[in-house]
């Protein structure tokens, strides 16, 4: 089993990568604003109460832990801050899920698609903040859809089975017997009640 989750996640943290950025900037610069880069809003949802702690990796690298409600690591973001020139660096950005947490390393692994967005929307605050521009959420449009698109039939699939529950449950209710309701005839009676 830990090979099969060790598997997932270097195939997660390969589908994750991209080819970089290179910023015309000195590589302490960029990791110095990366260390207090805070995660895009697109990112951001319920799930993720425990918010986020920022660490340096290595010499030149910066991770962005997202903690759970329960303070407990679900996924991370690493960047490779590279130095290109004295006055060039390139950054590239790969998404991972934490060590620990075989829940969300299935869930990256069957879902590239939202990994990809995850990404790109990293990739696009680093952008934003070293270019010293607004989030451009056009630069994500793309990755939102294909998620999007790719997410619906589990979505489907997750409303059908909540319907036939609902439905089964609904059926029992009625199965145990008439119940009177204000408004509605009495089937024993053949009237209604009051």
């Amino acid at each position: 089993m830990r090979r099969f989750l060790t598997a997932v996640a270097l195939t997660v943290a390969v589908a994750g990568c991209n080819q970089g950025k290179t910023y015309p900037l000195p590589a302490d610069k960029v990791r110095n604003t990366l260390l207090s880069l805070r995660l895009p809003p697109v990112l951001m949802s319920s799930n993720l109460a425990g918010g986020t702690m920022v660490t340096r990796t290595g010499e030149n690298g910066v991770r962005w832990t997202i903690l759970g409600r329960d303070s407990r690591a679900m996924m991370s973001f690493v960047a490779a801050v590279d130095p290109v020139s004295a006055s060039e660096t390139r950054v590239t950005v790969s998404a991972e899920p934490a060590k620990d947490n075989g829940t969300v390393a299935r869930n990256m692994a069957e879902n590239p698609a939202v990994v990809k967005l995850f990404t790109k929307a990293m990739t696009e605050q680093i952008g934003a903040k070293l270019e010293n521009r607004p989030f451009n959420m056009a630069a994500i449009q793309s990755e939102m859809m294909a998620a999007a698109i790719a997410t619906m039939p589990k979505m489907q699939n997750e409303a059908m089975k909540r319907a036939s529950e609902f439905q089964k449950a609904e059926s029992e209710m009625y199965e145990s017997g008439p119940v009177a309701r204000p408004g509605m005839p009495d089937n024993q009676l053949g009237r209604r009640s009051y």
